[in-house]
């Protein structure tokens, strides 16, 4: 895909955390896919799947980073700057796709390159900016390990296949997050 990108990962686009590195790079490939959808002038329903798709993941990784923050005690006020942040994406997104399936509108050039920005904005600024709250707190280590209650965690989410499942568990109170958002798990002393 890398021929055809629209959006292209560099080093310079991690924040420290290969674990939510790894999650921003799967956004960026789902913007990719929407981008070589529309010039390649796929159906419809090729283009609302993969939608759904960037719709569904974000939420997922949104729901996550926010829960991660407010575990930690990332300051109130800037998490909630950063959840309004994320709310409004995930609106625009799904403006964009209502648009799309509702009224038969294609996907524009000017969407792709609004969320391409707005991603790589968001990671380059807002998201570093908790990288440092995450060491200060403890759970992150000087090579971008995250310990949580004495678990590494160790590996991302990075199916988006079955985005609704892992939003549904995000939001029981009765599981760790972390559970269902990382696998598999190492148990590891801090």
């Amino acid at each position: 895909m890398a021929d055809n990108a629209l959006f292209i990962w560099t080093e310079s686009m991690n924040i420290g955390i290969p674990v939510i590195d790894g999650q921003h790079r799967l956004l960026m490939e789902l913007i990719n896919r929407l981008y070589l959808s529309v010039v390649r002038r796929e159906s419809q329903t090729a283009t609302s799947q993969i939608l759904d798709e960037l719709i569904d993941y974000t939420r997922v990784h949104f729901t996550l980073e926010e829960q991660l923050l407010e575990d930690v005690g990332y300051e109130s006020t800037d998490l909630e700057q950063h959840r309004q942040v994320h709310r409004r994406f995930v609106e625009r997104i799904e403006q964009a796709a209502e648009r799309h399936l509702g009224e038969g509108k294609s996907v524009s050039f000017e969407l792709i390159s609004l969320l391409k920005h707005w991603l790589k904005e968001h990671i380059l600024i807002t998201d570093r900016r908790y990288a440092d709250a995450l060491r200060a707190a403890g759970v992150l280590t000087a090579d971008g390990v995250l310990h949580i209650d004495g678990v590494e965690i160790a590996e991302t989410l990075s199916d988006p296949s079955a985005p609704g499942q892992a939003i549904a568990a995000a939001n029981d109170a009765g599981r760790a997050w972390w559970k269902i958002w990382h696998f598999p798990l190492r148990s590891r002393a801090r």
